[in-house]
């Protein structure tokens, strides 16, 4: 049989825990914690302990140990499963009557105060300078408006694209027909034009087709009603919902479209062909530059990235943080120009 000592030896070693889990005061997530590790502890003691007892001793028959070991371990499981209950029932209790600790705010109501530093930040230049915020008293503050609520817009103002900093918006019906209209197209000699970028019109959105050249290669890269190809050899596309970017074998940016609305697209990069480059840049840059063996060379921050590249493993991820972008001329902002035609460049025979 086994010593009456060391049975009372497990009973106040297993107790220990068992006790501390149910008798402590806890209020926090931390002490209920602590109390359902208790329990638990004292679980995995009694169980240990009866492993121990049967190595060590030998208190009777077999069947007898069977017997005895199914019912402790029945009451070793039943009391831990309600000791656990019993403490979560207590904190989701204690959960439920406690204060918020939150501090309340207001969203979209007028602020009190006197004058404050403010930001403004949009598409075009940054104007950070002092706003003057006139106290409103709490009960005349502006109510938030209901989740219902939502700003669309209106798709039915003239198409315009920010094109090397200009400002234009095509006067012509053609838009609206369905039809291309040339936004900027190279003609050498008596030739053909060649369309270089075109606009369209097409279920309320304004989009554009690309096509760019590479001295070494040729067509480089085409943009046809919102489905791309890459002829350029290790040239590479990245672009998500908002816009695409090209990057030449060179690393640099050829060609950038962002859209910022549906009838406003930005427009920015330059096109090697026929032996000149065509730019058209972020800070104004705009017109032709003689480049017969095809060696031009952007300056390093002629167009900063957008995209994260290998394309294939950063697909659609814009640069974070974002890059600095160049500005364009204070001069040429705001201004918006009606045109009937895009330029038409001009070059000798071949």
């Amino acid at each position: 049989m086994l010593d009456m000592a060391l049975v009372l030896g497990i009973i106040s070693v297993v107790g220990i825990p068992f006790a501390l889990g149910l008798t402590m005061p806890v209020s926090t997530p931390g002490e209920f914690r602590f109390a359902r590790g208790c329990l638990i502890a004292s679980g995995a003691l009694s169980i240990l302990s009866l492993f121990v007892v049967q190595w060590l001793h030998d208190w009777g028959p077999t069947e007898m140990k069977i017997v005895v070991n199914a019912v402790i371990a029945a009451v070793v499981v039943g009391g831990i499963t309600y000791g656990l209950d019993w403490l979560k029932k207590k904190e989701s209790s204690i959960s439920a009557t406690a204060p918020s600790t939150v501090s309340p705010t207001v969203a979209s109501t007028n602020q009190t105060g006197g004058q404050t530093a403010a930001t403004i930040t949009n598409v075009g230049p940054t104007y950070t300078g002092p706003v003057t915020i006139n106290p409103v008293p709490l009960q005349s503050q502006i109510p938030t408006p209901n989740a219902a609520t939502t700003f669309q817009e209106d798709s039915s103002p003239f198409p315009h694209v920010t094109w090397g900093c200009r400002n234009l918006a095509p006067a012509t019906t053609d838009l609206e027909a369905g039809k291309e209209w040339p936004l900027l197209s190279v003609q050498r000699g008596d030739n053909d034009p060649v369309v270089l970028i075109s606009l369209y019109q097409e279920k309320g959105q304004l989009h554009a087709n690309v096509n760019l050249h590479s001295p070494k290669s040729g067509a480089a890269f085409s943009l046809k009603r919102n489905k791309f190809t890459v002829f350029g050899g290790n040239w590479q596309e990245n672009h998500n919902e908002r816009a695409i970017e090209v990057v030449n074998e060179y690393g640099h940016v050829v060609f950038q479209l962002v859209r910022h609305s549906k009838m406003r697209l930005t427009i920015t990069g330059f096109v090697q062909v026929f032996g000149v480059v065509i730019l058209f840049g972020p800070r104004g840059e705009f017109g032709t530059v003689p480049d017969p063996l095809g060696t031009f060379v952007p300056v390093a921050d002629f167009l900063p990235k957008i995209f994260m590249y290998p394309s294939w493993k950063y697909p659609g991820r814009f640069v974070e943080p974002p890059p600095p972008q160049p500005q364009c001329p204070q001069q040429m902002l705001g201004r918006l120009s009606m045109i009937t035609m895009g330029p038409a460049i001009r070059l000798p025979p071949p």
